[in-house]
């Protein structure tokens, strides 16, 4: 495989990446809308709210996961050789 080819398949897994985030991100908001909704029309609204349970948890999870798809800087050639020559 030549560096063209290689380069092509990495930038098409970050496109996945960031499409498979998009429908997560997506999904989070529209079922914790609904939640938040469901519960400002219920009855029993004392002590914490049920959905910042789900909100908080889902959340850290959403942000794990733009971290590794916007934040995390691929490995490079240098990384490589730099943790190579630290292990010997």
């Amino acid at each position: 495989m030549d560096d063209t080819t290689d380069d092509r398949q990495q930038a098409i897994e970050r496109l996945r990446a960031k499409r498979a985030f998009t429908a997560g991100l997506v999904s989070y908001l529209i079922v914790n809308a609904l939640l938040w909704i469901i519960w400002a029309m219920s009855d029993d609204r004392s002590g914490l709210p049920w959905p910042l349970w789900v909100t908080v948890f889902w959340g850290v999870g959403m942000a794990y996961g733009a971290w590794n798809v916007y934040g995390a800087k691929p490995i490079s050639e240098d990384d490589i050789q730099r943790e190579m020559q630290r292990g010997t």
